[in-house]
């Protein structure tokens, strides 16, 4: 997020990405799958570990392989290392 760096003033209580790109907020939003919003002050503090793939229910075995992918590689594309 980039707070109070918009064009137009930043309105309160509004997220960076969806304030500066509407139309690509409201396609991710309207896909279709369900979504887990967070405020940055969450995701700031987020802590991926290598083990967390174990705690991924069974009923996510088709969707195993994105989320192992996205807890290994996520920490590295965010400059931390895996924990």
């Amino acid at each position: 997020s980039a707070p109070d760096t918009s064009f137009s003033g930043n309105p309160p209580d509004t997220e960076w990405n969806i304030f500066s790109d509407p139309v690509a907020a409201n396609s991710v939003l309207s896909f279709g799958v369900s979504i887990v919003l967070a405020t940055s002050t969450y995701t700031d503090g987020t802590q991926f570990y290598l083990n967390d793939t174990d705690f991924i229910p069974a009923s996510c075995d088709s969707d195993r392989a994105v989320l192992t992918k996205l807890v290994t590689t996520f920490p590295m594309a965010d400059g931390e290392e895996p924990s």
